[in-house]
């Protein structure tokens, strides 16, 4: 629940038995329902978790390349980014930095630039 919401990952890859699979779970698309509302389709969503009464939780979508990551906030959207990246929330705000297994520093916090969907 968000703020009052239930909020939930759903998938595009609905199976009577639950199992789908490891190449149609791979393959599948993902979006975050909260209320009666569904957000756009991604590659893979996860870190799903709360700021300021609506969700926060970063998403892959393929790329010209390869994959894009970004993190969505409500109907905002960050700039994406050709790499991994991690979310936090922390002195009322939401930070952005490079994935990294070591610990991060706020040097390594990325600019956020927030856009509308």
């Amino acid at each position: 629940m968000i703020a009052g919401r239930l909020c939930f990952v759903a998938c595009d890859t609905p199976d009577v038995d639950g199992e789908i699979g490891l190449e149609r779970f791979r393959a599948a698309n993902w979006c975050v329902v909260w209320g009666d509302a569904a957000g756009p389709w991604f590659d893979d969503v996860h870190g799903l978790t709360e700021f300021k009464g609506q969700p926060v939780y970063i998403a892959r979508a393929k790329a010209e390349s390869d994959y894009e990551y970004c993190v969505v906030w409500g109907n905002r959207r960050s700039q994406g980014f050709p790499f991994q990246i991690s979310c936090r929330i922390g002195n009322d705000r939401i930070h952005i930095s490079r994935f990294d297994t070591r610990r991060t520093t706020p040097e390594d916090e990325i600019e956020v630039q927030w856009h509308e969907d």
